[in-house]
């Protein structure tokens, strides 16, 4: 008994017209769609930073010190 698709599938498209060259269109594909969700991931990671830095937050450490060494005087 043999099945019949309705729709053909990326391997059944790219095997139909590339031949010994469908490997190869696979692995672009697949380079293309991660490269694009890793720059989507990126910008929403620098919209989350510039977010996060636009905050104004008390200081963690929030005791008395005193200056021991100063560099920028001589």
């Amino acid at each position: 008994m043999t099945e019949i698709q309705d729709k053909p599938t990326n391997e059944n498209v790219f095997s139909a017209a590339g031949g010994t060259f469908a490997p190869a269109m696979e692995f672009i594909t697949d380079a293309a769609q991660r490269t694009v969700l890793f720059l989507d991931v990126m910008r929403q990671r620098g919209n989350a930073f510039r977010e996060h830095a636009a905050k104004t937050a008390p200081h963690v450490l929030d005791f008395q010190c005193k200056v021991l060494i100063d560099p920028w005087k001589g």
